[in-house]
């Protein structure tokens, strides 16, 4: 399981691989901790901030069965409302890396 957090406004890529496919476990958006992107060490009250749960929905279409993504931690991209207007956000994204197996290349047409 690997675990991708970007900070709001920021994009980043999630990449396996050649021949393995991302396949996204779990998608959070808002604030659950004080320490993930907060370079001034503000203290955000009313935590945790969870919402968008439409976040998981685009960060899916855009990265489930691929080799690698563009992920954007912006409410426009993700296309959900502010889930708490005035805190500082964060995307964490939870995926698996398949390998993918080919056994053969070869078709065969009726026996």
């Amino acid at each position: 399981m690997n675990m991708t957090t970007i900070c709001s406004p920021n994009t980043d890529r999630i990449k396996c691989n050649p021949g393995d496919e991302i396949i996204i476990d779990d998608v959070f958006y808002g604030r659950r901790s004080q320490s993930y992107c907060n370079a001034n060490n503000t203290a955000f009250p009313n935590l945790p901030c969870v919402g968008g749960a439409g976040a998981a929905t685009q960060v899916r279409l855009y990265c489930d069965h691929q080799s690698q993504c563009i992920v954007e931690a912006r409410l426009s991209w993700l296309n959900i409302p502010d889930p708490c207007p005035a805190v500082t956000k964060y995307l964490q994204v939870s995926s698996v890396r398949f390998m993918l197996l080919c056994l053969s290349d070869t078709v065969f047409f009726g026996v």
